[in-house]
């Protein structure tokens, strides 16, 4: 006996169809088709990436589509602010859709090359998921393509030849003008610690940097945490904001010395977003955040490595932009697609910014357009992860571009010229 359909099913059948006279299946929110025309230029802009992913010495691998769980709640991609895609198998063992190419491919180092000579140099191409809203550039189904650096010594060199080759990509896929931001997620972590902030509203802090809204960090950093302090004749309290002198920290009580910590470090916190540029920026960072060295020595880490990273690609021949935005020299002739890297503005420094990837342990990197306002490209240093996932510790290193933004910022480039 055929069962009568139910309201529901004939609401969930019409919303599948179109309203209008083609009476054709939609695609679900978030996936699309790819045409011909489109299909043809991808594979051409993939037959570039993969070239030089290969003369950089990077072999390319292939993950599946679908990890177990573990792998990704491993490298802290299964949080309450990712949203995944989940289904189970016949075992009922969950399994997730990969919202990310790196943490498949710290797997793989860690489980199938765990015995393979270090340092790994692999590349990837391949779809990823994430269930977040649509806009320009990022549907909940993009193509993302990368490098990771796994194992070996771990070293500013390391970071430096994945940033070398950032630019190069970036170039070879015919983008004149663009900029790669090098950020710490050390220095974040650690000032957001000093400021004593419940874990909660440190997590807020942190999407507020990352998502630059100001507004919300001013009222983040303007929340102070119930510290206890112990009373202080004004002659031996510090000024609001400031700590006291080194050495004269012993006749201040522990609680007013964690609280005066506490309260500069809220105050830098609000001050990372202007933090931008190049050697001018790491200088002036170094001299407001000292007082804060000796109770987190990772700061000081931070900012030489950094200085370590723009000394690198300056020797390198990657010229530095200013505080201003503004490059130090004249750009070089060489035309995109060619072999040869120009001499254009290309790195620095951004104190504030904060990668959406809790696994970065260290320098992270973004490559953007700043006249298309559009992030192509983002990565960074992830010591641990590949440990989590079961391997032996080893520093890595990496980045990815995803395919849909940059073929958006090449047309929208070449509409400009």
């Amino acid at each position: 006996m055929r069962s009568v359909p139910s309201a529901d099913s004939d609401s969930l059948r019409h919303s599948l169809w179109d309203a209008g006279a083609t009476g054709r299946l939609q695609t679900p929110t978030g996936v699309r088709d790819v045409l011909p025309a489109e299909a043809r230029a991808r594979r051409q802009l993939e037959a570039v990436i993969r070239e030089t992913f290969a003369e950089a010495g990077y072999e390319e691998v292939e993950t599946p589509i679908c990890e177990y769980e573990e792998v990704f709640a491993a490298a802290g991609l299964v949080e309450d602010s990712w949203q995944v895609y989940r289904f189970f198998d016949r075992e009922g063992r969950t399994l997730v859709l990969r919202p990310d190419m790196t943490a498949p491919i710290a797997r793989l180092a860690a489980t199938r090359l765990a015995g393979a000579a270090r340092p790994l140099r692999l590349s990837y191409i391949g779809d990823v998921f994430r269930y977040e809203e649509v806009h320009a550039g990022r549907q909940r189904q993009f193509r993302q393509a990368g490098v990771e650096r796994i194992g070996g010594e771990r070293s500013v060199e390391a970071d430096l030849e994945v940033l070398a080759l950032a630019g190069r990509l970036l170039w070879r896929c015919g983008l004149e003008r663009f900029r790669i931001d090098v950020g710490h997620a050390q220095l974040v972590q650690e000032l957001v610690a000093a400021g004593q902030w419940p874990e909660r509203e440190g997590k807020a802090v942190r999407r507020a940097l990352r998502e630059r809204n100001y507004v919300l960090l001013a009222e983040l950093a303007g929340e102070r945490s119930a510290l206890p302090v112990e009373p202080q004749s004004p002659a031996t309290s510090p000024p609001a904001g400031r700590l006291p002198p080194a050495g004269t920290t012993a006749s201040l009580g522990t609680s007013a010395a964690t609280a005066a910590t506490a309260s500069l470090a809220r105050e830098l916190v609000l001050e990372l977003p202007r933090w931008r540029g190049g050697f001018e920026v790491l200088a002036a960072a170094r001299a407001r955040l000292e007082p804060l060295f000796v109770q987190r020595p990772g700061l000081a880490a931070a900012l030489d490595e950094l200085e370590q990273i723009l000394a690198g690609a300056k020797a390198a021949g990657m010229q530095l932009y200013d505080r201003h935005g503004d490059p130090g020299g004249d750009r070089g002739g060489s035309s995109p697609g060619s072999h040869a890297m120009p001499s254009t503005p290309l790195v620095g420094v951004d104190l504030g910014l904060v990668r959406d990837l809790s696994y970065y342990t260290g320098p992270v990197l973004e490559g953007f357009v700043p006249d298309l306002g559009l992030v192509l490209l983002t990565g960074g240093r992830y010591d641990r992860l590949v440990e989590q996932l079961g391997g032996r510790p080893e520093p890595a290193t990496g980045f990815a571009v995803g395919l849909e933004r940059l073929m958006l910022a090449r047309e929208r480039a070449s509409a400009s010229r």
